[in-house]
């Protein structure tokens, strides 16, 4: 489902440094009155995760931008952290197994708390998540993952 069929909620863009994951989670508070707790907390700690991965794994430079889109489909949230970087292909969670060291939690996460996402690239680099707007919402085996 692309973002522009739905309005707008948070679109910002942010320099691929260091203060990069605590503004992108700070932009997140604009949503407190339409997210519960528990999903606003994973939608931060996502952000906070994918954000990280552009700034310290794309190879951007000054000039380029973390992308950080938030969008209210009905009944979810959903999350676009874009960059202009390198890339990188979708990793396999077989067995549901854990990463091996410190780094490479990111898309793990995603993985394990969100209920769909995906990456695609249009130009630029996306990785996307969803979460349900409410608790108790959509179970994970009702939403398949997907590359929308």
């Amino acid at each position: 489902m692309p973002c522009g069929m739905v309005r707008t909620e948070i679109d910002v863009a942010l320099f691929p440094d260091s203060r990069a994951p605590a503004l992108a989670r700070g932009s997140l508070d604009a949503l407190e009155e339409k997210l519960t707790g528990e999903t606003l907390e994973q939608a931060r700690l996502l952000v906070s995760e994918l954000v990280t991965n552009s700034v310290v794994h794309a190879a951007l430079g000054p000039d380029d931008r973390v992308g950080l889109r938030v969008t209210l489909p009905e009944g979810v949230v959903r999350v676009e952290v874009t960059d202009p970087g390198i890339g990188f292909e979708t990793p396999s969670f077989e067995c549901g197994a854990p990463p091996a060291g410190v780094s490479g939690w990111g898309l793990h996460l995603v993985d394990k708390l969100s209920y769909r996402w995906g990456i695609y690239t249009e130009g630029r680099m996306c990785v996307w998540f969803e979460l349900p707007r409410e608790a108790g919402g959509a179970s994970r085996a009702s939403i398949s993952r997907g590359t929308a």
